[in-house]
């Protein structure tokens, strides 16, 4: 696999076993200002070869929502606020909350991806792109 090719996308790493998570990578792609960020499960091949290679330990990342942003990983709410920006308006203006502390939007951030499986299930088998959507998620 080239992870280099790669390293240069904006690319929305998620828990594919996550119905919660799945759900907000298909609302975040119909969303979408233009179709600019890449999708990859946490569970796939590319996800285990990447961060890695990016010199991050998949042992410490948080589990939920992750995006790789010009040669930067952005975890918990900086990814997801991070991502806003990529919405089409008004739908961005989730960006304004960056102005509060991480670690209050963290708390947020923490307390529902704690509960995600209990609200929202889990998948029997992690999530796979529809036809159309292949060319976008990052499954090599």
């Amino acid at each position: 696999m080239e992870i280099q090719k790669h390293e240069n996308k904006a690319i929305v790493f998620f828990d594919g076993d996550c119905v919660f998570c799945s759900g907000s990578v298909q609302w975040v792609m119909q969303n979408e200002k233009s179709e600019e960020l890449y999708f990859a499960a946490l569970q796939t091949d590319f996800a285990k070869e990447f961060l890695p290679a990016q010199n991050l330990d998949l042992e410490s990342l948080p589990d939920s929502i992750l995006l790789w942003y010009e040669n930067q990983l952005f975890v918990k709410s900086e990814a997801a606020l991070k991502i806003a920006e990529y919405l089409k308006f008004p739908l961005s203006l989730i960006r304004v909350f960056s102005i509060l502390p991480t670690a209050f939007n963290n708390f947020f951030y923490d307390f529902i991806a704690r509960n995600r499986y209990d609200w929202f299930g889990k998948r029997e088998s992690c999530f796979r792109p529809l036809p159309e959507e292949k060319d976008r998620f990052l499954s090599e």
